[in-house]
């Protein structure tokens, strides 16, 4: 997720991640279903004392 933080100064004001997620869906009766899914981003563009690495994970439900 790309963010723009619109009070900071121009040279601190984007956070720009790379990385790549992997996730697994699962198959629930009734046509529903579970996506589990996590990945580690490099932010490649940061403000000054952002964090370099992130790690986004998630759960999903999936409706019919």
């Amino acid at each position: 997720m790309i963010t723009y933080d619109w009070n900071a100064s121009s040279s601190n004001a984007w956070t720009v991640p790379l990385g790549l997620a992997v996730g697994k869906m699962f198959a629930l009766k009734g046509g529903h279903g579970f996506e589990f899914f996590a990945g580690p981003y490099y932010n490649v563009a940061r403000p000054d004392g952002a964090a370099d690495w992130t790690l986004k994970w998630g759960i999903n439900w999936l409706l019919p």
